[in-house]
């Protein structure tokens, strides 16, 4: 019942569609490098904006990212360090390989 409070899994768009959405209106929200993922935890799939820090250290995220439009997805904006998304994340979103395990 938590989770129909939160957010309306009704109509929601696919993901491939709400990483389109996010992407097309995070540069508003955010001041700063963004990305945008799809992510799992123990409450399901959610979609992620990460932003960076800026070099000065001011929080990336704008007023308007209060108001996130998640269209039945549950939206979770992180913010990470400045150059988190350069050295752990390739262009596309994935994640990349830092060490290869023993």
């Amino acid at each position: 019942m938590a989770y129909q409070l939160n957010w309306n899994p009704d109509g929601k768009p696919s993901e491939k569609d709400m990483k389109a959405y996010l992407n097309y209106v995070a540069p508003d929200l955010v001041d700063t490098r963004f990305m945008v993922i799809a992510e799992s935890d123990d409450g399901g799939r959610h979609m992620v904006i990460m932003a960076e820090w800026d070099d000065a250290g001011n929080p990336p995220w704008g007023e308007a990212s209060r108001n996130i439009d998640g269209k039945g997805w549950r939206v979770i904006r992180l913010t990470v360090p400045h150059g988190y998304l350069e050295t752990f994340y390739n262009q596309d979103g994935t994640k990349r390989v830092t060490k290869e395990h023993d």
